[in-house]
């Protein structure tokens, strides 16, 4: 908002200006009054560049006719502190780019509460929302329950301090660390923002409506110029570079075998030494990316190769590396997802149950369904994962002792054992 005035009372007051920074360029302005708090460091900076602006007495008596001199210095008026307030500096946005949206909505919902993640989620939102039509906006905010805009508001203000610190009433000056009072509160703050954003991510089919609207704009499709057929089957270099990223895979097997062994993904199906396989599983990852070649890569390597032992049309993730070294290997006859592995063994441990002294209730059910979702991409749960999401919507650890009872370590060692067995 500008609002010039200039007298002889007041000669050296020429504009107010209200959150004014990038893309404003009045020359005459000559005295900045900030009304609000701003914590941004280039944000603050672009704001003063707004009074840096040098000026002739000439034009400037063009908007000022009382003028006398020449533009050649500024005034704040500080009505807030903005001065002496802590400034941060500026990031992108998007800390994740070679991350997907949907590996980003899927590691949400498997706990990963960071920054760098929900921050980049916001960011793709955000894009997502720009190319939406106003009637997949109204899609959107029907399945998630808002609108996309809020879902981005609410992912970027679980770590906005500004934010933070007004939902915590708690003013931060320049030279002053907070009491332990206040850091109490403002943790307590930031973990109920956090939990708030991410609450929609926690829902599956919410995840797989976001993933279909973004691959419908990632899409061209061109109706006019339709293509017909003249030849079906895999072309020549497809089932050369198939073979070359097999050949390659099977190098890194060997180079790493003492690495694979001690995972005990292997030999013992007991998995007695885990819940933190994963964590060396997702070094091994790593190490396995450096030649460029993905989960998703190797899966579409062995369909083209082996087609009728590989089960097509599969998203492959992380816990889906172990079937496919299992297979390599030969310690399986056909490649499937990780995950059917565990479907099945919970259908067959579940029946078994049932079918003795044990009788689940259907609240237990739905516990244990949740479970079994959590070991197909985790391969372990551990009564710590009970706090995280999706756990925690249904009240957590503590609601878990109340459904299962004394026994409920037992319970959770069992399952771990017979779902990967």
């Amino acid at each position: 908002m500008l609002s010039a005035f200039r007298n002889d009372y007041y000669p050296r007051i020429a504009v107010t200006v209200d959150m004014i920074a990038t893309g404003t360029d009045v020359k005459p302005i000559e005295c900045l009054i900030f009304m609000r708090d701003v914590r941004s460091k280039n944000y603050f900076e672009q704001m003063k560049g707004r009074g840096t602006r040098t000026l002739g007495k000439d034009d400037l008596q063009k908007v000022s006719p009382s003028a006398t001199e020449n533009k050649d210095h500024f005034v704040i008026v500080d009505a807030v502190g903005v001065t002496k307030s802590k400034k941060t500096d500026t990031r992108p946005l998007e800390r994740k780019p070679s991350v997907s949206m949907k590996e980003l909505m899927l590691g949400v919902a498997m706990g990963s509460k960071d920054e760098d993640t929900l921050t980049s989620l916001a960011n793709r939102v955000i894009r997502l929302n720009s190319k939406m039509t106003p009637k997949e906006r109204q899609e959107f905010k029907d399945t998630v329950g808002t609108s996309a805009g809020n879902v981005a508001q609410q992912l970027l203000d679980a770590f906005d301090e500004d934010v933070i610190c007004q939902k915590a009433d708690v003013v931060l000056a320049e030279d002053m660390e907070p009491t332990a009072e206040e850091k109490e509160k403002i943790a307590q703050v930031k973990k109920e923002l956090v939990q708030e954003a991410t609450k929609a991510f926690s829902n599956p089919d919410v995840r797989d409506f976001i993933e279909n609207v973004r691959r419908v704009h990632n899409q061209i499709i061109d109706s006019v110029n339709v293509d017909t057929v003249i030849f079906a089957g895999y072309d020549t270099d497809q089932q050369d570079n198939a073979d070359r990223i097999i050949q390659t895979f099977r190098e890194f097997i060997e180079e790493n075998k003492d690495e694979i062994l001690a995972l005990r993904i292997i030999y013992d199906q007991r998995y007695k030494d885990r819940p933190m396989a994963i964590e060396n599983l997702k070094k091994l990852y790593e190490k396995l990316k450096v030649h460029n070649i993905t989960v998703d890569r190797l899966w579409e390597c062995y369909a083209i190769k082996k087609p009728e032992k590989v089960k097509r049309g599969t998203v492959a993730q992380l816990t889906d590396l172990i079937s496919i070294i299992r297979f390599e290997m030969g310690y399986a006859d056909n490649l499937a997802p990780f995950a059917d592995r565990v479907n099945y063994n919970f259908m067959q441990w579940t029946l078994k149950k049932n079918a003795g002294n044990v009788h689940f209730t259907d609240e237990q059910m739905e516990w244990l369904r949740l479970i079994k979702d959590h070991i197909a991409t985790s391969l372990s749960v551990v009564p710590e994962d009970l706090d995280l999401s999706p756990f925690d919507r249904k009240g957590g650890l503590g609601k878990f002792y109340q459904v299962f009872g004394v026994n409920y370590l037992a319970l959770l060692t069992e399952i771990n054992e017979k779902l990967v067995a």
